[in-house]
């Protein structure tokens, strides 16, 4: 059996998020971090006190995954970055430190599953 928790630890990661993003012609970004932070702001104060995108606390993720319902196109930390194509039904797994991403729909409204750890 796995354990996820030392596994996490040997990577050197301490942090983890998971959202969901329902995507469509307009780009939304997230800020890594924001639903875990949301979910246990005291468990997660230090986010707070040294976030990576000021004045909302978060996390650089060093390790995302993602799966979605529809093609998208993501961007890492600016919304002038290069377009990455997230095809549909399918996992894609990135290795940046990133801490807010930008997504938007390819050619028709969907879901993105995002994973991060940190």
């Amino acid at each position: 059996m796995v354990d996820y928790a030392k596994s996490r630890q040997k990577e050197g990661y301490d942090a983890e998020d998971f959202t969901t993003i329902n995507f469509t012609a307009t780009e939304q970004s997230y800020v890594i971090g924001t639903d875990a932070y949301n979910a246990n702001p005291t468990g997660h104060a230090s986010w707070a006190k040294n976030p990576p995108v000021t004045g909302q606390p978060g996390f650089m993720a060093q390790e995302i995954m993602f799966y979605c319902t529809t093609n998208c196109l993501v961007r890492f930390n600016g919304p002038s970055e290069v377009q990455e194509l997230i095809l549909a039904n399918a996992y894609k797994t990135f290795y940046p430190k990133v801490h807010t991403i930008y997504v938007v729909r390819q050619a028709a409204n969907g879901t993105l599953y995002v994973w991060s750890e940190g």
